[in-house]
């Protein structure tokens, strides 16, 4: 790298080295190495034009097909790139005369906007000014607000206070920009505060435009962030939640708009009862929250709610019935068994019952349904934990994927061992990379010198998934263990054998810690 920096010395170097050592940075840089991307800027100083119109146009290329989390990366990176300067005078540098070289107007802004980013801050000035009325580089004058050098934050917030006629659309694409400045340290919250609110009044006013599927097109994260800032500025109205949340999936999102609306809005009983009928679960479970929250008891035919597929609403339901009434949740549960709840009810009797109630729900492992037997082994798991490890071993041979990847949960859940062995020769006799993998995951959990010899014949296994497991299995946590001399020389066997393909690093590790574990 630094001798890259040296042999772009205009004054030092001949112009076909320069342009040699320029064509490989831009040939590192199309590979991915972006810490050559201040190698070819400072070749934009070049008294030859063909020499910074190819730099230019390499930056234009390489910036231009950026997306926003790339963009804020390199704001925090470039000027560590670009530190070791020192022998050009950037501060004297004449953005005119550049774009006269340049010639192109597209590659010149793309330079400018990455000048931004420069360690110098005279230069990082003089691109902001440049910017001002461009309303394409608002991202970078609004990363700009954050500035270590007071100046070139003045700049910043002048060029934001005198923003160009941006669309709707253009501010929300500028909103995680933003959200980075409003979590810095260095801004000045009355101007960022003030930047917010045109933000939120320009996009609101534009928002009755946009139909649902005009939000959807936008990442969760700059959802989240525009849902917060109208939210913030008290813009979002009942109608408009209400048709947020049609189409509105992502978890967070939904949680802050519903709580948006509860926090502004007394909302009527039926307009509650509405909201625990939405199709969301999420929305269910903050409307039967806040339904309580108003009333601060028990209402008729609260107890139907036990029957939701939701685990939070269950739960939620539970602790208002157990304050407030003396009903005996299990046996609504075991009322409700051979009914079109038998699903949740068989989780409800794991949730709320006792060991004995295992024997009630253990006839379900033998239904056709597999979401049936698969909510059983759950139940049967809160319910007996680790004794009911032959369950959980049978039905992890099963062939239905569900049912074998819920057994596999209930015997990671409740730390269940069954030796490394057993588990081994399970995995021979599957082809699945599915099962093989889950089966895996086991073994590596058994003892270190149990699992060892097992994981150590499965070095040589194609399979991208168990080889990023394998440093796992084969790192030993308890040098004081002892094991057998016979198992010990099992171990070095597999060890000098050439089809398991065991690297030399980790057979001496080995051997070295087999010499403190064998016993004598």
């Amino acid at each position: 790298m630094f001798r890259f920096l040296k042999s772009c010395k205009v004054k030092n170097k001949a112009l076909n080295e320069i342009e040699a050592n320029l064509k490989i940075a831009v040939e590192h840089l199309d590979q991915g190495q972006e810490y050559y991307l201040p190698v070819i800027y400072q070749c934009l100083v070049s008294k030859d034009a063909d020499v910074a119109r190819f730099a230019a146009n390499a930056i234009s290329k390489h910036m231009r097909n950026l997306n926003t989390a790339e963009i804020i990366n390199l704001n925090d990176q470039f000027r560590q790139y670009s530190s070791m300067e020192w022998y050009i005078c950037w501060n004297k540098i004449d953005l005119k005369q550049w774009e006269k070289t340049i010639k192109t107007r597209e590659d010149f802004l793309w330079i400018v906007r990455l000048g931004t980013f420069q360690s110098n801050g005279f230069f990082r000035e003089k691109c902001i000014k440049e910017l001002e009325a461009d309303k394409d580089s608002i991202k970078y004058l609004l990363l700009r607000l954050n500035d270590w050098v007071e100046p070139v934050r003045k700049a910043a917030e002048n060029a934001c206070k005198n923003l160009p006629n941006l669309t709707a659309d253009e501010l929300i694409q500028c909103l995680p920009f933003l959200e980075k400045i409003h979590r810095s340290s260095r801004r000045q919250d009355s101007v960022i505060e003030t930047i917010e609110e045109f933000f939120a009044t320009k996009i609101w006013e534009n928002i009755d435009q946009c139909n649902p599927a005009d939000i959807r097109k936008y990442d969760a994260k700059t959802r989240l962030i525009l849902y917060r800032l109208l939210s913030k500025q008290k813009l979002l109205n009942k109608d408009k939640i209400n048709q947020i949340l049609t189409f509105e999936k992502n978890s967070q999102c939904q949680t802050l708009i519903i709580t948006s609306l509860f926090n502004k809005y007394e909302l009527s009983m039926q307009e509650l009862d509405n909201y625990l009928n939405h199709k969301s679960k999420l929305v269910q479970s903050k409307a039967l929250e806040q339904k309580y929250k108003t009333l601060g008891d028990y209402w008729n035919g609260l107890e139907e709610m036990l029957l939701s597929p939701s685990a939070k609403i269950r739960n939620i339901t539970k602790y208002i019935l157990q304050k407030h009434t003396n009903i005996d949740i299990n046996s609504f549960y075991i009322q409700h068994l051979d009914t079109q709840h038998k699903k949740i009810c068989i989780l409800g009797i794991g949730e709320s019952g006792k060991e004995e109630d295992a024997s009630i729900i253990t006839k379900y492992l033998n239904d056709a349904n597999s979401s049936i037997v698969k909510n059983t082994l759950h139940a049967i798991g809160l319910l007996l934990k680790h004794k009911a490890d032959d369950i959980f071993w049978k039905y992890l041979q099963d062939e239905r994927p569900t049912v074998m990847i819920q057994a596999y949960r209930e015997i990671s859940m409740n730390n269940i061992r069954y030796g490394a062995k057993q588990i081994y020769e399970l995995f021979l006799k599957r082809e699945s990379i599915t099962y093989r993998r889950k089966l895996f995951s086991l073994l590596i959990k058994e003892q270190y010198w149990d699992r060892l010899p097992y994981v150590l014949m499965l070095y040589s296994y194609e399979d991208e998934y168990i080889k990023n497991l394998l440093s796992e299995g084969v790192y030993c946590n308890n040098l004081y263990d002892k094991i057998p001399a016979e198992k010990a020389e099992m171990i070095r066997k597999i060890l000098q054998d050439e089809n398991y393909k065991i690297p030399p690093s980790i057979q001496e590790k080995i051997n070295f810690n087999l010499k403190y574990a064998t016993q004598c």
